[in-house]
């Protein structure tokens, strides 16, 4: 059985998501898919355990679990064949002819990221996410995105404040012309 993950951080890669994922059981394969024109991680993935109970186990400890400050979506996934991308001048082969050109465990190999069992890291604690480089640079690109929405705000509720004022100034006046009438 497969297992939906929505939510991810683009900031993990494939083998962060097997090392947090593989806690459960044995990773049979991952689909984990990348914008085509920029290589970055779309956000979610698709894992298929080798053994039903630990799909159960992964969707009962991991759905709306907190992992680098993004609530995780985790749910059954019934796969579906999709029609395959239609590139000019390709051939169309069949899924059995794509399998078999695929080696075991391709999709794994060379994964790097920040988080990995060796390292000891906690994704979950907040306290040692904070000792990590990865870390440290996610969370200054976070900040320098809610500075910039910081500072809209604060120039909406600025502008907004005048708006009020021009208003409250407006009906006095026109007060005390009325008082002077």
């Amino acid at each position: 059985m497969q297992v939906f993950v929505g939510n991810l951080s683009i900031d993990l890669v494939e083998g962060d998501v097997l090392c947090v994922f593989s806690q459960f059981g044995e990773i049979d394969d991952l689909i984990f898919p990348r914008d085509d024109k920029t290589g970055k991680p779309k956000g979610f993935c698709f894992i298929k355990f080798e053994d039903w109970r630990s799909t159960v186990l992964t969707i009962d400890n991991f759905n709306n679990a907190e992992l680098l400050g993004r609530n995780l979506k985790v749910d059954h996934h019934r796969p579906t064949e999709r029609p395959a991308k239609k590139v000019p001048g390709a051939s169309a082969k069949s899924v059995e002819d794509r399998l078999q050109e695929v080696q075991a465990g391709a999709a794994f190999k060379d994964v790097q990221g920040p988080y990995n069992l060796f390292s000891g890291v906690n994704l979950f604690d907040k306290s040692t996410n904070s000792d990590t480089a990865a870390s440290a640079d996610w969370r200054a690109r976070r900040d320098d995105a809610d500075d910039a929405e910081g500072h809209e705000k604060k120039k909406k509720k600025k502008k907004e404040e005048k708006a009020e004022k021009r208003k409250k100034d407006k009906k006095r006046r026109k007060k005390e012309d009325q008082d002077e009438a």
